[in-house]
């Protein structure tokens, strides 16, 4: 049992302050940078850890009650300071950025992609929570002799008070039964001398009331007696229960609620030494002394060194734990291969970060221009299928559409050489019009000699003959007006009927036209792909000194930027379903 859990307390420790990684990627300034911040990590840990030990400290008087409460205290805050210091020290900045580069895997809502800088700012936010509630224990420690002797002096004059009451209650007792005692005993030697009084008799000698009296003056010497017994009795108590610390009698029975040493007592016996002077500069030393240790922790976590970032980043390591077990050996020369010398932690990290990558990459282009491939046989099956579906309705719509067009072009022919005529009549009947007019002042400028019947006969017959030029070109531009919106009409007619055959036509066009839309979408992300295959294509060559035909073959070693539990696990995936590349 006892090997158990030393073997227990063993691994507790070694998961807090050891390595989580064990050795793996784990250069020696990696190492020297893990030793500096969980230095600073325990001092923080240690900080808390005392400040709160000493808090357990006064939840009782008791020796053993105090002692247990500041282990018991202290240990709880020191391990959960040193477990949430771990958690931030072992934590992945970098898990985003291979997360995206190895598997293409980019965060799924805010929360995720900002879990890191949220973590950051709790501990900044716990740095705050600390000094407010950490530094004023750390004051009490600093200043607990001041304190001590500040809330001793108040117990021993709280002590001395009650001692002086009590001695003052019981003399005040006693100093009332003496002075009866001693009127007692007056009134005896009178009695006895024969003295004539208000309570003797006048008879001299020890008679019936002398004898009386003797009894009275026995009785108040044991009451006398009795009340210092008691008055003795009652201070030893009172000694002894500050001796013993004994609050609860020396509470209830006797009064004293100052003697507690409790959280309050020292809180407010700090309170008053913060007024004399230096107290301030130690505050805010203290103070300064938690933040510096805070912020140092955080800004080595923060500006922490590329190796640690290599060794902490989980991503990483599992490409490692493939590398020492062969999976890349056909893409790397002899010399760069695990058995054969290897790579530096940096080399592995381009290697990983460069060459992996643009190898996922290239099987994800490849798998989706594959994909493109299929979309678009299905999308020209789709189009032709769609293509015999509406070919009967689109032909017939479309010999109406041709129909129609032959018959408006005529109808527009036809109203355009209506309207022709109609405005050639109407030409005619003005210069008709005219002509009346010019003939009739031509009459009226005639030699008036002659003779005016003769005028008058003239006038009239050119006038009828105008007239009735006039009212005959009136009747034909009324029937070729007539005639003329007609044709407006018709024209009307057959140029609706050509839109609603034209909508009719886009209607049934429509499915084929998105399919179409869609194919040339594919098309033109196939031919991206292609190009950025080509590229990546020559680019690992040129890394790795090696062509991948991503048409004709991709090397089996491809499955290793493929996530996987197990690290040792090399598998033949030529034929599995390749990573889903998010573009």
């Amino acid at each position: 049992m006892k090997n158990e859990l030393a073997i227990f307390i063993t691994k507790y420790i070694e998961k807090l302050f050891g390595f989580p990684n064990k050795d793996n990627l784990l250069t020696n300034s990696a190492k020297a940078w893990f030793y500096l911040i969980r230095s600073i990590s325990i001092l923080i840990a240690t900080a808390e850890g005392i400040s709160w030990g000493y808090f357990g400290s006064t939840f009782s008087d008791n020796r053993i009650v105090v002692v247990v409460a500041t282990i018991i205290v202290g240990s709880i805050m020191f391990l959960a300071v040193v477990a949430v210091e771990s958690n931030l020290i072992n934590t992945d900045l970098a898990a985003l950025e291979y997360r995206q580069i190895l598997y293409n895997e980019y965060p799924k809502n805010k929360l995720e992609k900002h879990k890191t800088k949220i973590a950051i700012f709790v501990r900044v936010a716990m740095v705050c929570f600390s000094v407010l509630i950490t530094a004023p224990f750390l004051n009490q420690l600093v200043f607990n002799k001041d304190v001590e002797r500040l809330i001793d002096s108040k117990q021993n004059l709280a002590i001395t008070q009650i001692a002086d009451k009590i001695k003052k209650h019981h003399q005040a007792k006693l100093d009332d039964a003496q002075k009866i005692l001693s009127e007692n005993r007056d009134l005896h030697r009178q009695e006895v001398g024969g003295t004539q009084g208000k309570k003797t008799t006048g008879r001299p000698g020890r008679g019936e009331t002398a004898k009386s009296i003797e009894k009275t003056i026995q009785s108040n010497e044991k009451d006398i007696q009795e009340l210092k017994t008691q008055m003795n009795n009652t201070l030893q108590e009172f000694d002894k229960a500050v001796n013993t610390n004994d609050y609860d009698l020396l509470y209830k029975k006797f009064g004293v609620d100052s003697i507690s040493n409790g959280p309050a007592m020292k809180a407010a016996a700090l309170n008053e030494i913060s007024k004399q002077p230096g107290y301030k500069d130690t505050e805010t030393a203290i103070k300064f002394f938690l933040i510096l240790l805070l912020l140092s922790l955080l800004v080595l976590k923060i500006q922490q060194p590329e190796s640690v970032r290599f060794y902490l980043s989980e991503a990483l390591q599992d490409q490692w734990g493939r590398y020492l077990a062969g999976a890349f050996n056909n893409l790397l020369p002899l010399h760069e291969q695990p058995n054969r010398g290897g790579m530096t932690i940096y080399h592995f990290n381009h290697f990983v970060v460069r060459t992996l990558s643009m190898i996922n990459r290239l099987k994800a282009f490849s798998h989706e221009k594959q994909q493109l491939e299929q979309k678009i046989k299905k999308l020209e099956g789709d189009i032709h299928k769609e293509e015999r579906g509406i070919a009967h309705d689109l032909e017939q719509l479309e010999s109406e559409l041709n129909v129609l067009d032959m018959q408006v072009a005529k109808v527009r022919k036809l109203e355009k050489i209506q309207s022709n005529k109609v405005i050639d009549l109407r030409s005619k009947i003005e210069n008709d019009k005219e002509r009346l007019r010019n003939v009739t002042d031509s009459l009226n400028q005639k030699d008036k000699s002659l003779d005016a019947k003769e005028v008058a006969i003239e006038e009239k017959k050119y006038m009828a003959e105008v007239n009735n030029a006039i009212a005959s070109k009136s009747a034909s531009l009324q029937q070729e007006e007539t005639e003329h919106e007609e044709i407006e009409r018709n024209l009307g007619t057959l140029t609706k009927r050509k839109l609603e055959v034209e909508k009719e036509i886009e209607k049934t066009r429509k499915p084929l036209n998105e399919f179409m839309e869609q194919k040339q979408i594919y098309k033109d992300r196939f031919f991206f792909l292609e190009k950025q295959i080509i590229q990546l294509d020559a680019e690992v060559n040129a890394d790795i000194g090696m062509t991948i035909n991503s048409e004709k073959e991709i090397p089996k070693v491809l499955e290793v930027v493929e996530p996987s539990g197990n690290k040792q696990e090399i598998r033949d995936v030529e034929n599995s379903e390749p990573p889903t590349y998010k573009m």
